[in-house]
């Protein structure tokens, strides 16, 4: 078994929740700490912060327009905006990071409230998806950027069965189509088989394969290249 059966209002309460883990540990760090090095090259813990920021108030507006049956773009402006914004952000005060993340955290919920299948499956520019996409892509937003926070109190083993499943379906076409991958938890029962050609298999805890296969965890394999992100990510 490895993907995730789940109706719409399980994924928004998951999501929830993540988004209330990634607030906790940002709420952790120092102040001093913010203008420091985070796990992503080049971005201080600022700038991951100022990421999240930004992501949940596009991905909140993504469904705010579906629910009126319209579309919008996910950044306007597009990714040259979201750039700018991040740098902009990123050296705001810590406090008032905390601030507006906690506000946008707030608009996502009133924008998921009573979200039904009907909204889950109404088409956005997202990814060229729907609100239960973005629903997802906010869960993964959360709790992988948690991770890029570099804080040693949340890692990739910080991560639950039901978000790892979710996170591993979506970066599962990172693995290579000319090889035969055997992905198998070894403490639930997740075993999945992509590819063609010569076998390799991957035999892990399930934090780990979602770990591996989105750059956040140890490496499983040397037999193998990871490719690109999905495109949008």
């Amino acid at each position: 078994m490895g993907r995730v059966l789940m109706d719409i209002t399980e994924r928004v309460a998951h999501t929830t929740a993540a988004q209330d883990e990634a607030l906790a540990v940002v709420s952790s760090i120092p102040d001093a700490e913010y203008a420091a090095p985070s796990a992503l090259p080049s971005w201080t813990v600022g700038h991951v912060v100022a990421h999240l920021i930004g992501n949940c108030e596009a991905q909140a507006r993504q469904i705010e327009y579906a629910a009126r049956g319209e579309a919008i773009e996910v950044y306007t402006g597009g990714q040259e905006f979201r750039e700018a914004e991040i740098q902009r952000r990123a050296v705001l005060a810590p406090a008032q990071l905390r601030a507006e993340l906690a506000a946008q955290h707030e608009r996502f919920s009133a924008a998921t409230q009573g979200i039904d299948e009907s909204l889950a499956i109404a088409p956005v520019e997202y990814r060229s998806g729907t609100v239960a996409d973005v629903v997802n892509g906010r869960w993964m937003e959360s709790l992988v950027h948690a991770v890029d926070l570099g804080q040693p109190q949340y890692t990739w083993r910080s991560w639950d069965e039901p978000f790892c499943r979710v996170l591993i379906d979506y970066v599962l076409e990172r693995l290579p189509a000319d090889r035969t991958v055997r992905l198998r938890a070894t403490n639930c029962d997740f075993d999945i088989t992509t590819g063609t050609g010569a076998l390799v298999n991957i035999e892990a805890d399930i934090a780990d394969i979602a770990g591996f296969l989105s750059d956040r965890g140890p490496s499983l394999s040397d037999e193998i290249t990871l490719g690109p992100y999905p495109a949008d990510h």
